[in-house]
């Protein structure tokens, strides 16, 4: 099966496109749900998602990484990934959606970037094999928030952005028990926030300085923060981010390398190339070339 481009745009999901005018949470079956709940075309979010997959076979690509679909899974995307499904057989079980402001992803509420890194910590996979005993608590989980999400009693919201808490805790303790950091440092409040606005591919990306004013610390105290939390400075973080956007902008739209780069701020086409494969180790169009045939993009 092949993928069919019809736009120099990458389709982006809002919440309430696919859940019914809903416009901050929402969680659903599959089988309640359209084709845009398992899309096979390349396409990002506007929320945060979180699946529980009870059934199902094929693949899941997310910003170009294949992933088995297998019962008993979970899997959580972020805003502005890319992402598109190959099944073999139709998906099972529910998906949680919402956006920043629900969960109150700001600097209002910074234990949240601390206790819950997982959005923004390279390290973990979007993709967690629970198997049928770790499976039963989030299970449970995803039941009470239905429940909560069902009712229309006093104090519905909060009981469940209170249950999706506890929800992200417990995903974020299988990551750390998976990746064998159970006396792992706790991640800086500061970097993950850091890496948030790093990662809004829908602003441009601006100096070290630039974030490090809108933090409020100095540029010398953000890049010794990122060096001990991420093993990176700050720029190369920045550098990472700019790169992926480009992969994603190559692989999944039909602008031509010029626009492309330009999108991304490089006034100069040939600097954008050298910078992509310093970056990437390939041209752009290369990548282009490899991305597409390896996953069947037209």
């Amino acid at each position: 099966m092949s993928i069919r481009h019809e736009s120099k745009n990458l389709p982006v999901h809002t919440l309430d496109s696919v859940s019914k005018g809903e416009s901050s949470f929402n969680i659903s079956q599959f089988d309640q749900m359209g084709a845009l709940s398992h899309s096979p075309f390349p396409h990002r979010h506007a929320f945060y998602e979180i699946i529980y997959i009870e059934g199902g076979k094929g693949t899941h690509i997310i910003d170009f990484e294949p992933y088995s679909v297998a019962p008993d899974s979970l899997v959580y995307l972020l805003p502005g990934q890319t992402h598109f499904w190959r099944l073999t057989s139709p998906l099972e079980g529910r998906t949680i959606r919402f956006t920043e402001n629900f969960l109150l992803f700001s600097p209002s509420e910074p234990f949240l970037h601390s206790d819950l890194d997982l959005f923004h910590n390279v390290s973990y996979p979007p993709h967690i094999k629970l198997g049928k005993s770790r499976g039963e608590k989030i299970k449970l989980l995803f039941n009470q928030i239905e429940k909560e999400y069902r009712s229309n009693d006093h104090g519905r919201e909060l009981n469940i952005r209170s249950y999706l808490v506890i929800l992200l805790i417990e995903i974020q303790r299988l990551l750390i028990a998976d990746n064998h950091r159970k006396t792992m440092m706790k991640s800086s409040a500061l970097i993950n926030m850091f890496k948030k606005m790093v990662s809004n591919e829908s602003l441009p990306k601006r100096p070290v300085g630039y974030y490090a004013g809108k933090l409020g610390v100095s540029e010398a105290y953000l890049h010794e923060l990122s060096k001990q939390n991420t093993g990176l400075t700050p720029g190369q973080i920045i550098r990472k981010e700019i790169a992926l956007e480009a992969k994603r902008q190559l692989a999944h739209t039909d602008s031509t390398v010029a626009e492309i780069g330009y999108k991304l701020h490089f006034d100069d086409p040939s600097y954008f190339g050298r910078f992509f494969k310093r970056e990437t180790g390939h041209s752009p169009k290369t990548f282009r070339s490899y991305i597409r045939k390896k996953y069947q993009i037209l």
